[in-house]
């Protein structure tokens, strides 16, 4: 995940000599000190093959050995010689740039040869979570089963990937903008990106380890989503799928009925065939419907144990569609029977 870091510090950097026997040698040592958070100013000396470059003077390298992946942040005045593949001998110092989170700067940085770059690492979830691919470059891949805003930060978008049965999101920033993921759902894709670890720090800490979606080009479509996206399971009666659903299952629904009322934050409430009222948290996008219309929405199933409900839900007009013109005199006889008119 590329982050911007001030590195007001780097004259600090430019102090450290020779290295000697006490420097660090491989990637593992040097994660481990990082995550620790306690020596600070240790030297490292390795050498490792280059896995990624920075796209700006203030990312870091991913360079890997035989022991594992490290993020190496290169000072502002250390020329980039360096491309994926390559072999090189790299040394620095591990320091803080806040009281909270250490990194390794490199100071020093020499090509000794030229190779073909690693290919990515196909990961599941349990993969990621186990903290073994910290700093690696992975690729995941699966069935697109929710995407949404995160409700924090709104430059930052969570794609919900379904692997092998097993859901893991999958942030991504601003320049993969939240619409174009969103026609994503109900698509097969692997996303290929690096692995990161918060160690408890930062705005998603609680996700303990993420692979963040960089550019849209981490992202290939296998085989595309639905042509018509209403095209969805509709509310069973019993609310156990929704409760107790099974893993990898897409919780995407969809309720047919007549429009109640429109509240704020974008609440529809809709009245169904059989009488039961539902509410629908309509996205942050496009007009919303009015009091009276028959409306077919598809979003995420929920339930207050009282009623059927979606959330994060788009809507379309359902006297519009072929597909549920047979039906509209059922729900004008049913909306007649429990006192409605049309």
């Amino acid at each position: 995940m590329k982050r911007t870091l001030a590195l007001t510090f780097i004259t600090v950097l430019a102090t450290a000599g020779a290295w000697g026997s006490t420097s660090l040698t491989n990637a593992a040592t040097i994660a481990q000190v990082v995550a620790n958070q306690q020596q600070l100013k240790a030297p490292f000396d390795l050498r490792a093959q280059v896995v990624a470059i920075p796209q700006d003077s203030s990312s870091p390298i991913i360079v890997k050995d035989d022991s594992g992946f490290i993020r190496v942040y290169p000072s502002d005045k250390l020329p980039l010689v360096a491309i994926p593949g390559d072999w090189i001998s790299v040394q620095g110092m591990i320091c803080a740039f806040t009281k909270d989170i250490f990194a390794a700067y490199a100071t020093n940085l020499t090509v000794l040869a030229h190779g073909q770059p690693p290919a990515p690492i196909d990961a599941t979830p349990d993969d990621i979570y186990s903290g073994k691919l910290v700093y690696g470059i992975v690729r995941l891949h699966g069935v697109v089963i929710d995407v949404f805003q995160d409700e924090a930060d709104a430059r930052f978008s969570f794609l919900i990937l379904s692997v092998d049965g097993k859901p893991i999101g999958l942030p991504a920033g601003k320049a993969v903008p939240y619409e174009r993921l969103a026609r994503l759902i109900g698509a097969e894709i692997s996303v290929t990106g690096p692995c990161s670890a918060y160690y408890g720090h930062g705005p998603r800490a609680k996700l303990e380890y993420e692979v963040y979606i960089e550019r849209e080009d981490d992202i290939t479509v296998i085989t595309p989503p639905p042509a018509d996206p209403f095209e969805v399971a509709g509310f069973q009666p019993s609310v156990y799928p929704i409760i107790f659903p099974k893993p990898g299952d897409s919780m995407r629904r969809k309720l047919v009925g007549r429009v109640e009322a429109v509240a704020d934050g974008r609440m529809v409430y809709v009245r169904t065939a059989n009488g039961e009222l539902s509410s629908i948290r309509l996205t942050d996008n496009g007009k919303l419907p009015s009091p009276q219309d028959l409306i077919e929405a598809v979003g995420i199933a929920e339930t207050d144990f009282y009623s059927l409900n979606l959330s994060r839900a788009i809507w379309r007009a359902a006297s519009q569609h072929g597909s549920f013109r047979n039906d509209i005199n059922v729900h004008r006889a049913v909306f007649q029977l429990i006192g409605r008119n049309d």
